[in-house]
Order: C-alpha cells, then sequence, then structure tokens
C-alpha cells in the first residue's frame, strides 16, 4: 500500500483525487507483473505528462503565477530576515551582554557570539517562508500544484543567478553542498505547505 499511497499523492497534483486514484490502482495493477522499476518508471512518466499538459493548457497563467510567487518570496524573506536579526540582537543583548575593553585613552566596545542561535533562526525562516508559499500555491493551483511548483522553482532559480551574476559573491555561488541543503529545505516545506493547503481546501468544501 506504500507505493500505492505515494503515487496517488503525487498524481493527485497533478490531476484530480478521483483520477490519481485510478491511475496509481492502474499502476499498481500493472506492476505485479512488471514489477517495482516498472512502477516507478511509469509514475515519473504519468506525472512529467501530466505536469506538461497542464503547463501547455495554461502557460500564462502558470508563469504569471510563478513570478507572483517569487515576489511574495522576497517579501516574506525580507521580512522573516528582519525578524530574525531584532530576535538575534534581543538575545544577545540580554544574554551575552557587551564586553568593553580599554586601551589606553580608547575605550572598545563588542557584542559576545551568539552561539548558533542567528543561523538556526535563519533556516527556521526560510522554512517558514516556503511553508506559507506552499499554502498559497494550493490555494491558487489546485490539481496544478507540481507544474506551479516547478514553473516556480525555474523562474526562482533563474532570478536568483542573475541576481548573483550582477552581484558576484564567491561564497554563495561556490558553495554547492549549502545550495543543496537550502534547496532540499525549500522542496520539502513547499511540499508540506502545499500538502497543508490541500486539506484545509477540502476541509472548507
Amino acid at each position: 500500500m506504500f507505493k500505492a499511497d505515494v503515487a496517488e499523492w503525487i498524481l493527485s497534483m497533478t490531476t484530480t483525487s478521483e483520477r490519481a486514484t485510478a491511475t496509481a490502482g492502474d499502476l499498481m495493477q500493472e506492476s505485479s507483473a512488471r514489477g517495482n522499476l516498472w512502477f516507478w518508471s511509469s509514475l515519473l512518466r504519468t506525472t512529467a505528462s501530466l505536469v506538461w499538459r497542464a503547463w501547455t493548457a495554461e502557460p500564462f497563467y502558470l508563469t504569471g503565477l510563478a513570478l507572483r510567487a517569487v515576489l511574495l518570496q522576497m517579501m516574506l524573506l525580507a521580512a522573516l530576515s528582519i525578524a530574525a536579526l531584532l530576535i538575534s540582537v534581543a538575545s544577545l543583548l540580554s544574554s551575552q551582554g557587551w564586553q568593553f575593553h580599554s586601551s589606553g585613552n580608547m575605550v572598545e566596545v563588542s557584542a559576545t557570539a551568539t552561539g548558533p542561535w542567528p543561523i538556526l533562526i535563519g533556516i527556521f525562516s526560510f522554512f517558514v517562508c516556503h511553508y506559507y508559499l506552499g499554502k498559497w500555491l494550493a490555494r491558487r493551483a489546485a490539481h496544478r500544484e507540481w507544474a506551479a511548483f516547478l514553473s516556480f522553482l525555474i523562474l526562482d532559480r533563474v532570478l536568483w543567478a542573475a541576481f548573483w551574476t550582477a552581484l558576484p559573491i564567491p561564497v554563495v555561488m561556490d558553495a554547492p553542498l549549502l545550495q543543496v541543503f537550502f534547496t532540499g529545505i525549500e522542496v520539502m516545506a513547499v511540499f508540506l505547505g502545499i500538502e497543508r493547503g490541500k486539506r484545509l481546501s477540502r476541509r472548507l468544501a
């Protein structure tokens, strides 16, 4: 049943729930004779075909939705980054305090280290931003969530690549593992948000 549940969940983001259930059932039935490799490859081909069909049916709408999603992402990340910065500063002032160093007639003031909290707060903010973005996409692209997400992801990467090229920052551009890490968080958060948005939609229907 695990394969059927996964297949139905994936397909439900490309078509109606009824059709996703029927297609997953057909794949399960055929896979009993053809094996697991055929099942997963057929699921991938079917999903790709449905995603392409959804995008070609409404290319301007999905591209516009992706652009709005990128702008929303930027606003959310900016707001959450400011909030994270304020929290980090407040934590620094309240728990770590300040260090005063005197040298002759000069007094140097510096803050002590804050530990991993600024990084953890930043990662959490990044997750929350994309979780909300997933819920936002689910409300505007029902049964086309895969097409909407992939349109967003491609446009997002193109725009950010252009940004970092215009303002080259080698530390960011030359850190593939860091990019993979944050992409993983982004994908997980968006799909958790999409699933939550779908459940809320079903509850309100």
